[in-house]
């Protein structure tokens, strides 16, 4: 593995689990020594590597500020002048003379994060803790990055949210099994890894599914219903998109059994699912092996890779008797590449001017 980071850029990492990304950040912030190579940082380094690392369990909130920024190398003079904007932007101010043994993961995520930002530093290392706390505060914490950046700061972001990474970096760097796979564009470098995760190419790949052994139905296989090029199935936006399920019954199902299908993107937000007890389709529940298929007319989709989710239920259609993945589904617009929006749909409508 061999990389540089340019002062003021804003560098994402990402990989699965055992890449090497941890290990890299570990090296660059001195937690770890090289046994070979060579590694060089100029400036003063704020790491969050871990959630509360640093933190005394047995001291307030307001105690670990001032233990945790000095640890990170503010003097008592810059905590105090900083102290008041780290509680604030933390939001734990009615818990702050509470032991933070007694803070949930989310809270210990939140004051973490405030102190390494507000760390007078040249470089901001970020190592997947956004995966901790609600979704407010991670949407602060990526908006203080790219505040930040702005202000030339320096940043390395490892996570496996790509939205996040398109959103606050201007280059990525995919890490596979410690060696450098791509180094480039962050749309590009996120979409390959989505790509290759979903497709099973890097990571654990997905489980063809996970049903008890006595569960009274399970998955047999699914598949989608569209010949794969190298880079997977690739749909222009507003194309069918077909699934085949087959199953097994092994004794019947009170109510059911019922299916669904569904398109999830890469942030784990469900795009669309189609169901078989909303849609009143009555799904074979004898006992023996059947076959379905789902079929979605048209799937305006903002360009972005999608798994394709598929879920066995009960007759409530409450209790998951066995899910799988059935592949990758990249939707495209023609012309378009994949970029970081907000919304899950591309929508009919625009815009007209009118008088202030």
């Amino acid at each position: 593995m061999s990389f540089e980071v340019a002062r003021g850029e804003a560098l994402g990492i990402v990989g699965p689990n055992g890449s090497g990304k941890s290990t890299a950040l570990k090296l660059l912030t001195g937690i770890y020594l090289p046994t070979a190579g060579r590694v060089s940082v100029e400036g003063r380094v704020a790491p969050l590597i871990e959630v509360g690392a640093g933190f005394h369990p047995d001291l307030t909130g307001r105690e670990n500020v001032y233990l945790n920024a000095a640890i990170l190398g503010m003097s008592r003079a810059e905590i105090d002048r900083h102290f008041g904007e780290i509680v604030e932007f933390s939001g734990i101010e009615e818990f702050l003379d509470t032991p933070v043994k007694r803070y949930s993961s989310g809270m210990y995520m939140r004051l973490g994060f405030s102190i390494a930002a507000h760390v007078p530093s040249d470089v901001l290392v970020v190592d997947e803790v956004l995966a901790v706390g609600d979704i407010g505060f991670r949407a602060r914490c990526v908006e203080r990055m790219k505040a930040l950046r702005s202000q030339g700061r320096t940043i390395l972001f490892v996570s496996h949210h790509g939205p996040q990474v398109r959103s606050v970096c201007d280059r990525v760097l995919y890490l596979l099994h410690g060696r450098n796979v791509f180094d480039g564009d962050p749309v590009e470098g996120t979409r390959r890894y989505e790509s290759d995760v979903l497709s099973g190419r890097a990571g654990r790949p997905g489980a063809p599914g996970r049903a008890a052994a006595d569960a009274p139905a399970a998955l047999e296989s699914t598949e989608v219903l569209r010949e794969a090029s190298d880079e997977g199935v690739v749909l222009a936006a507003g194309e069918p998109l077909e699934v085949r399920v087959r199953y097994r019954v092994a004794r019947p199902v009170d109510g059911g059994p019922h299916l669904s299908v569904g398109l999830l993107r890469g942030d784990g937000v469900l795009a669309c699912v189609l169901n078989t007890r909303e849609k009143g389709f009555p799904l074979p529940g004898g006992v023996g092996s059947h076959a379905v298929t789902a079929r979605f007319e048209r799937l305006p989709l903002y360009p972005v890779r999608h798994s394709v989710e598929v879920v066995l239920w009960d007759g409530a259609c409450v209790v998951a008797l066995d899910q799988a993945t059935a592949g990758a589904v990249e939707i495209r617009l023609e012309g378009r590449a994949p970029l970081n929006r907000g919304g899950v749909f591309e929508p009919d409508g625009g815009f007209r001017a009118e008088s202030p």
